[in-house]
């Protein structure tokens, strides 16, 4: 793990016996770079985008107008295939430290950005402002929050949003000095005042409190819930000789209700004092596994040189850290996680390093991450940063296309021009199942999977016998690996289980006949005891 391998993914087809290799991580390349966007007019930008139900990609950015370095401009567009809507500017000047955009449960898309205070050379922030689009048209700028009073000790730099149900935004950020999270909340054309959410610095397990809390993020699950992870410096907890601070990832769930922030009680999910950990970041996987990555400085020299991850079913119990790079070198920053719909984690990261021709450099790797295995890290292709890469993003579309998109500079020694560009690969071709393994002869004697009849022509019974009581998951794959049902997701179970798959996906729609195969994962919830088994069903239409 950890380690570039040129091999190719390689599916082998034996009459009685199905293996999946697995070998660098992917079984499709990325396509050739294509150019979204080009223009002279704008110098540095920050870019997001987003995905809407139709497909649709959304693109808003702050551009630099004057070549001055900072942003002071925002527009927007939408683009699919080949058609672009047009250029939108938002009519107004706005120095932009931060930006971030996200889509309400009314499909209006939400821009939320950060203003520094004039003369500010650390970019603080000291206002947030709020617009949204419609109809490709922008609407009214509101005043979101204004944190002069912060000022004094050290304003954020970045600004995140996170859309709740019932078309209400949570805003989050993070002050600096002292270090804190601050939370604001949207609603019915309103913003309420900031606040701190857990007031009362509660973790579990009871290790000591907190004094300082840092780096936040938050997502939304497809259940409904939001999931948080951020960066904690114990105040009371007495350090080992030596050393002066014990850092801690922690982790907590919450309704979509701002107000239940106020009584949530955050988990310390791991706790050290040899190390600096930086930039936590969540997922939630399509069969509800919590991930959470962060960044590890073993040097203390905040120069972080590893990504580390844990993982749990119940939020509660979570798996020792393990190496996502095995220590690849220094200046790894910004992790960035995204699921696909096979159950699978897409991480990707920057590195930066200073070069002997005396420029600072960007170079951008990416990996796959699920329960059973990290997949061997690789660069993204056709990245090299002659142009200056920056502004990632990566999205998966409904299609199970993972898409990303960049920023860069049309001329790296002056600075002029930018182009938005684009590369995607289609994920549908990945073999779901990471792990060498005989799906015809695997057995574990303390699960049992029954299936009948087998050959079928309308429904299939499963019945499964378990060992213990606990967690299950039951997938359905068809003959190219992918994932096209999911009848069980990590449900509490005793130790006799019956299921009925009636040959359908996760549409309802009837599937052609085939050879398909089942997937049972137990886990006991506690010592994360795993067993599997799998089975070839065969549908006769």
């Amino acid at each position: 793990m950890g380690k570039k391998m040129n091999k190719k993914n390689i599916i082998l087809f034996i009459p009685t016996i199905i293996i999946f290799m697995y070998v660098n991580g992917f079984c499709q390349e990325w396509t050739q770079p294509d150019t979204v966007f080009e223009s002279l007019r704008f110098g540095n930008l920050y870019l997001k985008v987003e995905k809407d139900t139709d497909n649709f990609f959304h693109f808003v950015w702050a551009a630099d107008i004057d070549f001055d370095s900072y942003p002071d401009s925002l527009y927007y567009f939408r683009g699919k295939d080949m058609y672009q809507s047009h250029l939108q500017s938002i009519g107004a000047e706005f120095l932009v430290s931060s930006i971030n955009i996200a889509f309400d449960s009314n499909r209006k898309l939400n821009v939320l950005w950060g203003e520094p205070p004039p003369n500010d050379p650390h970019f603080n922030i000291s206002k947030i402002f709020h617009s949204q689009i419609e109809n490709l048209a922008w609407h009214d700028v509101k005043l979101a929050a204004e944190l002069n009073d912060l000022e004094s000790d050290g304003g954020p730099w970045e600004v995140k949003l996170v859309p709740l149900s019932d078309s209400s935004l949570l805003a989050y950020w993070m002050v600096t000095l002292p270090s804190m999270i601050k939370f604001s909340y949207y609603n019915q054309g309103e913003w309420f005042s900031p606040f701190k959410p857990f007031p009362e610095y509660s973790y579990e397990p009871k290790i000591g409190s907190f004094g300082f809390s840092s780096y936040p993020d938050i997502i939304k699950a497809n259940n409904g819930i939001l999931y948080m992870t951020f960066n904690g410096t114990a105040s009371d907890d007495t350090p080992p000789p030596g050393h002066n601070f014990i850092n801690s990832i922690c982790y907590l769930s919450v309704e979509q209700n701002y107000r239940n922030w106020q009584s949530a009680v955050p988990r310390k999910i791991y706790t050290t004092s040899s190390v600096f950990t930086f930039y936590p970041k969540i997922a939630v996987s399509e069969n509800n596994v919590k991930y959470i990555f962060w960044t590890v400085d073993e040097d203390l020299n905040y120069q972080t040189e590893d990504i580390n991850y844990s993982y749990s079913f119940n939020g509660k119990n979570w798996t020792a850290p393990k190496s996502v790079t095995n220590k690849m070198g220094e200046f790894i920053v910004e992790p960035f996680a995204v699921p696909d719909r096979d159950g699978n984690i897409h991480l990707h990261w920057r590195q930066y390093a200073y070069r002997a021709s005396g420029h600072w450099e960007n170079r951008y790797y990416y990996t796959t991450v699920n329960e059973d295995s990290c997949s061997d890290y690789q660069e993204f292709p056709n990245m090299i940063s002659a142009n200056c890469p920056h502004s990632i993003n990566l999205i998966i579309d409904n299609n199970n296309q993972e898409h990303l998109f960049w920023a860069e500079f049309r001329n790296k020694l002056d600075s002029s021009g930018i182009r938005i560009k684009h590369m995607s690969r289609d994920l549908t071709t990945s073999v779901s199942e990471k792990k060498t393994e005989n799906m015809n002869s695997e057995f574990s004697p303390s699960l049992i999977v029954i299936s009948y009849p087998n050959p079928f022509n309308s429904t299939v019974s499963l019945n499964i016998q378990l060992k213990q009581p606990g967690w299950s998951n039951v997938f359905i794959f068809n003959i190219n690996g992918q994932l096209v049902k999911t009848l069980q997701n990590n449900k509490y179970t005793g130790t006799d289980i019956h299921l009925i798959w009636d040959g359908t996906n996760q549409n309802g729609e009837n599937l052609s006949s085939g050879i398909y195969w089942y997937v049972v994962k137990t886990h006991d919830g506690k010592d994360l005891i795993y067993q599997r088994k799998t089975g070839k069903l065969v549908l006769i239409r």
